[in-house]
């Protein structure tokens, strides 16, 4: 959650003398509005209301000018205007007195560093330190104070940023050293109280409320950005009649700092509406994010980030994790206010079953609107195709076409569009010329064939079947099907397309686990049966496929196939599992290929969003086959679905503590690390290396993954960013261990990252004990041991201070005795090297043993 120092650039500025020397530090609080320290404008030469003073950007050269509009000498506070605003403003002011002892703070600020005899002054440095509460001058005058040793002259008149989210907690006056160190580092700090009544009139910018719930940095949920731009550009955002009451409801919270409540049920386009509502009529100074609900066992409103100017979306779609309190309900009417003082918004939505009874009475505060219906489904399709393909628009406002358009959620619209899309697409591939029937095409792919189905699987009652139940002629769709011919569909509508001599013995590997058996357990066709009927042929021409001259078999109808596998699925739920299991026997066999069957499955979970049949049946099949890189494909698969993918994060995290789970988990991750769920996938990694007893395998895994990730150098910087906290705060863990062991080679400018100074000297002696401590227990520590003495050792001085902080490490976590285990190793690499690591490091350790004494001596 800390600002970025790219971010805090950005409104900060050096306050110039009249000779052209930077004198002290200012930020920017709204455009022109500057904020510095009094006696910085003093030195600068202009003291007086009306002067001009020149300052510049923090890290340009431009110089621009401002005037001293209004000044607080007592409380050492200037505010100056200038009509050449620095390109951004602090986000939010923090009354001073609110702050909490102790809390971390950072400043930036310009700095005149001693070096030697000499005042060498720096453009900006940057400096942490800890709040210490109010303070009061020898004249009573009312300031706060701090600790930061690493304040230097220059940096007055800088913000005080709290880290956690770097609102302006107050303003540095100047540092206090008494003359016999007791105050050492100690910092006397401007109040926002008093800066207030100099803004009035100048700048509009929020001031935060004292936080109505306590505030829990620590569980905020993590956002992801979400484009403006992007949002107010899409031409084929459709915003029906029908929603219009409740966008209006909605845009009149947005601008009252309500909290709204959007409850719908599934699929009718509820997040769009909340993205683009906020997109239209959110401030613009506020930035879109969504949060990600993360690993709550129930929505708490503590886990809601409390950040200024930003308009957030919150999705709640999980029955097992996601369902409101009423406490939950109660506490963002609290928090309601604080975001309006803020300039923040949240907006929520909820599935209709997870909010049912939760809007019986008016809570203050907050606003709920319900949206039961979606877009017209065929002008929604319309629009998509008229701005992404408009040649195709003719083709799907035929009647034959748009009829298959009509009565679809947003969901299945969209799921439409990309069918046609995709249909288009593959005729342009195979190069099919202009006569071909494109729309018949599309009917065929976008039709369920259901009146078809409904008679193939109906009782057959009022029909007459022949004795194997095909009907008496192809294409007579008045004649239902035989259990074993409904088999025969099934099994032809999975595979699409095999060999005719296969595809009867898989449907009779079909029914014999319909009928409860294992898929091997199948016998032939009984003898008086072997000859009835019109045979395997007749039987596949009964259900309109064909077979090629080469013995392939397939539908004659292009789209029969999916529609057939669809309508079985979601009308007989009974079948599924062991359909499944069928499905996966035939990968298993080589029968049928993974990435077809793979295709077929996420197909079918993803029609009903069924993350249950994953966790309690899929996932069971696959393992016991050994098939856990199917089922991640699935689950990866399922989480492209936004209304699945809350579910299938929470799915996975509660996997990373199975063992037997544990390879899902980790290619599931390695595939999400391309994606913006890529912070998911890293809390994912680490829960399952900080699982009991993982094995070897997948400790090598995380591992290897960890490794890519610190050599990449476009993953480098994130990497370290996240990682690096496990390091400071969770030593023992095998998460930190591994961490650790992935950046002690990672290259930074040719130097590995352990010897450089990215990383901590503290934290990187402690984690050396504690490898060293338990190197044969940590798969992959002795290797990268070996390699960093082998990387540092061609440069005298980075070999020179390696051997300094193996020593220092050893010593201190006592793991003495476990580095010379590695005396074999340790040697072979000084052979290839021209060193003697082991006596180097010996030389350093100084081992001093204490006297001994025979049996005559006294004390």
């Amino acid at each position: 959650m800390a600002m970025a120092i790219e971010s805090a650039l950005s409104f900060l500025g050096t306050v110039k003398s009249a000779q052209g020397e930077s004198v002290g530090t200012c930020f920017q609080v709204a455009p022109g509005v500057l904020v510095t320290a009094f006696h910085v404008i003093r030195d600068a030469g202009g003291s007086q209301i009306g002067a001009r003073i020149d300052f510049s950007p923090i890290d340009g050269d431009g110089i621009s000018t401002a005037r001293v509009e209004r000044i607080d000498e007592r409380h050492d506070l200037a505010v100056l205007r200038s009509d050449n605003p620095l390109p951004a403003d602090v986000p939010i002011l923090s009354y001073s007195d609110n702050q909490r002892p102790g809390s971390d703070f950072h400043l930036i600020g310009f700095a005149t560093l001693s070096e030697g005899f000499i005042p060498t002054p720096r453009p900006y440095l940057p400096t942490i330190g800890k709040w210490e509460g109010k303070a009061a001058a020898t004249d009573g005058t009312p300031l706060a104070r701090g600790k930061s040793d690493g304040v230097e002259r220059g940096m007055s008149g800088s913000p005080i940023l709290r880290i956690s989210d770097g609102a302006v907690i107050g303003v540095l006056s100047h540092r206090y050293t008494s003359a016999d160190g007791w105050s050492s580092g100690r910092v006397w700090i401007s109040r926002i109280e008093d800066l207030q009544p100099l803004l009035e009139g100048l700048a509009d910018i929020p001031y935060e409320d004292p936080a109505p719930l306590t505030r829990d940095e620590v569980a905020w949920l993590a956002e992801t950005p979400i484009d403006r731009a992007v949002l107010r550009r899409d031409e084929c955002f459709l915003k029906p009649d029908k929603w219009l009451a409740a966008w209006q409801t909605a845009a009149a919270c947005i601008e009252n700092g309500e909290v709204l409540v959007i409850s719908s049920s599934q699929g009718v386009g509820a997040t769009t509406f909340a993205e683009q509502l906020l997109a239209q009529t959110a401030p613009a100074d506020m930035r879109l994010m969504r949060l990600d609900p993360g690993d709550w066992e129930t929505p708490m409103a503590k886990a809601l980030p409390q950040m200024a100017r930003r308009a957030y979306i919150l999705d709640l779609r999980d029955p097992e994790h996601d369902v409101p309190s009423r406490e939950f309900v109660a506490d963002l009417s609290a928090l309601a206010s604080w975001y309006r003082s803020a300039r923040s918004r949240l907006v929520i939505t909820v599935a209709d079953q997870l909010w049912h009874g939760r809007s019986s009475k008016p809570i203050q505060n907050l606003q709920v609107i319900s949206l039961t219906e979606g877009p017209d489904s065929r002008e929604l399709v319309e629009r998509y195709i008229s701005k992404q393909s408009p040649q195709l628009l003719p083709i799907i406002q035929l009647p034959a076409v748009s009829g298959h358009l009509e009565g679809m959620t947003a969901v299945q619209a969209q799921q439409a569009i990309q069918t046609i899309l995709q249909v288009e697409a593959e005729n342009k591939e195979i190069g099919a010329d202009a006569n071909v029937d494109l729309a018949g095409l599309i009917i065929a792919r976008l039709d369920d064939h259901r009146d078809e189905l409904d008679v193939y699987f109906g009782d057959g009652a009022n029909s007459a079947s022949s004795s194997s139940g095909v009907p008496a002629r192809h294409g007579d769709n008045n004649r239902s099907l035989s259990f074993e011919d409904r088999c025969l569909l099934i099994t032809l509508a999975c595979e699409k397309t095999v060999r005719f001599r296969q595809i009867e013995r898989d449907s009779q590997r079909l029914i014999s686990v319909l009928n409860g058996k294992k898929s091997t357990d199948f016998t032939s066709v009984p003898a008086h049966k072997a000859l009835a009927g019109p045979g395997l042929r007749g039987r596949l021409d009964g259900i309109n496929a064909k077979t090629s001259p080469s013995e392939i078999v397939a539908f004659q109808r292009s789209g029969f196939a999916d529609a057939a596998v669809r309508y079985v699925w979601s009308n007989y739920a009974s079948v599924r599992k062991p359909l499944m299991a069928w499905l996966l026997d035939l990968v298993a066999d080589a029968t049928i290929s993974e990435d077809v069957t793979t295709s077929l499955i996420s197909d079918l979970v993803r029609l009903n969003q069924d993350v249950d049949f994953i966790r309690n049946d899929l996932a069971k099949l696959a393992i016991d086959r050994k098939q856990s890189e199917l089922l991640a494909n699935v689950v990866y698969d399922a989480t492209l679905d936004i209304h699945m993918r809350r579910r299938c994060e929470r799915l996975l995290y509660d996997w990373a503590t199975r063992s037997e789970m544990h390879a899902v988990v980790i290619e599931v991750c390695r595939k999400w690390l391309d994606t913006d769920r890529r912070n998911i996938a890293l809390r994912r990694l680490r829960r399952v290396a900080d699982s009991d007893r993982p094995i070897p395998e997948t400790i090598a895994a995380i591992l290897a993954i960890f490794s890519s990730l610190a050599d990449a150098s476009s993953m480098r910087s994130w990497f370290m960013a996240q990682v690096t906290e496990w390091i400071r705060t969770d030593k023992t863990t095998t998460s930190a261990r591994l961490a650790f062991i992935s950046l002690m080679n990672a290259d930074i400018d040719g130097t590995p990252w352990l010897l450089t100074s990215h990383a901590d000297k503290e934290d990187v002696i402690r984690m050396l004990g504690e490898l060293l401590s338990d190197v044969a227990g940590v798969d992959g520590a002795d290797k990268a041991v070996i390699q960093l003495v082998e990387r540092a050792s061609v440069d005298a001085t980075l070999y020179e201070r390696l051997m300094d902080d193996i020593a220092a490490a050893a010593v201190t976590h006592g793991a003495i005795r476990s580095l010379f285990s590695l005396g074999v190793r340790l040697s072979e690499v000084g052979r290839r090297i021209n060193h003697d690591p082991l006596s180097d490091i010996e030389a350093r350790i100084r081992i001093e043993r204490a006297p001994s004494y025979s049996e005559g001596d006294s004390a």
